[in-house]
């Protein structure tokens, strides 16, 4: 257990899940594209002390359109020091916010952020 989660209960911590759409071909090219996603990286790797990257992943959503849409997605996921039940509309406004300024910078369905509840065992 690291030092930042200091006497919390191990199960009491909320954890950040956001999957993010792979870009590719002429929908990456465009240099804003490439730095707001990796300003979103690396922010949520520094708001909270790191973050694990899982890339390559094969999802599908249901766009905005009715349309079941197969994709390429990276996972990323980090910790956070707060207690989930305490916190959770401070949680909740900060996925909101993230979710909101993702789609702004992307301009395309591409981003979905959870945060869970998460239990780590000893």
């Amino acid at each position: 257990m690291s030092a930042r989660m200091g006497n919390m209960k191990k199960k009491d911590l909320a954890g950040l899940f956001i999957f993010v759409a792979v870009f590719v071909g002429a929908a990456f090219s465009q240099e804003p594209k490439k730095a707001a996603y990796g300003v979103l990286l690396d922010n949520t790797g520094t708001t909270f002390g790191g973050c694990t990257i899982v890339k390559g992943l094969e999802g599908s959503y249901l766009s905005s359109h009715g349309q079941v849409i197969s994709d390429r997605i990276n996972l990323v996921y980090t910790d956070t020091p707060f207690n989930f039940q305490d916190n959770f509309s401070a949680i909740s406004l900060y996925a909101d916010k993230l979710r909101a300024a993702a789609d702004k910078a992307l301009d395309e369905e591409t981003i979905l952020v959870a945060v869970l509840e998460v239990y780590h065992s000893a």
